[in-house]
């Protein structure tokens, strides 16, 4: 029931501004994981429909949102899910797996990120909004590189130019 307040919320804001990728979505603070894995420190962040920026503080977010420590670009993220304490030796725990990231303005590659919430709540909170942005960013993406698309495709195949002649039962 949580899961789909946010999303009804998620949708609220989007559907108000349909446009701006970068309207804010959520933004809080969080504890991460050190880039060694040595430390948590505290990080403000902030979640449009395009990506998962983290800042110092809230401060330095509002003195220049264009200059994050770190940018994670949503469509790129291949996994997100809750650990358990013994993996991370952290309450409330969550990992982040992504192919794309950027840190000061620099592209960077594939990384693990390990955020924390302070309670259950606030984790599952921030999972479900990352998970949903995510795949309305790859969603949006898919339909910027090659149009929108309905279900069920065997249905709409023979309207794509190249598919005249192909077989038309496609399985998911």
């Amino acid at each position: 029931a949580k899961r789909s307040v946010i999303v009804k919320k998620i949708c609220s804001i989007v559907s108000k501004n349909p446009n701006n990728l970068n309207i804010t979505l959520k933004s809080g603070w969080l504890e991460k994981k050190s880039d060694r894995g040595m430390s948590w420190s505290s990080r403000f962040l902030v979640m449009s429909c395009k990506d998962l920026k983290y800042y110092y503080s809230e401060d330095d977010y509002k003195e220049n949102t264009d200059f994050a420590l770190g940018v994670i670009s949503l469509k790129h993220i291949f996994n997100i899910f809750q650990l358990n304490d013994t993996e991370t030796k952290k309450d409330f725990a969550f990992m982040i797996y992504t192919g794309s990231w950027q840190k000061k303005n620099k592209e960077m590659g594939i990384r693990e990120f390990y955020f924390a919430g302070r309670n259950f709540e606030e984790t599952e909170t921030w999972i479900t909004y990352i998970e949903f942005i995510r795949a309305k960013a790859i969603y949006d993406d898919f339909v910027y590189s090659f149009g929108k698309i309905s279900f069920p495709l065997n249905n709409n195949l023979e309207k794509l130019e190249g598919f005249e002649n192909v077989n038309k039962e496609v399985y998911f």
